[in-house]
């Protein structure tokens, strides 16, 4: 998993409804099996959606407890 979380909602007041999950897969296929073996997806709580995404560009800073610094760019 590289990042996950709700999405805002349409009415800007609440972190409700969706959200996001971002898989890092070799193939399509792969990571709509990931999604399904999720215990919400599988209990019929929650519904997804798998859909290829293109990573153009990412920015990482990293902060540690002890003061290190790591900065991905």
């Amino acid at each position: 998993m590289f990042g996950a979380g709700p999405m805002w909602n349409d009415a800007e007041d609440a972190w409700e409804g969706e959200g996001m999950v971002i898989l890092r897969a070799a193939s399509l296929e792969e990571a709509k099996a990931i999604a399904a073996t999720d215990p919400m997806h599988k209990a019929g709580a929650r519904s997804y959606t798998v859909r290829p995404w293109l990573l153009n560009e990412v920015t990482v800073k990293l902060s540690y407890s002890n003061g290190g610094r790591l900065e991905v760019m």
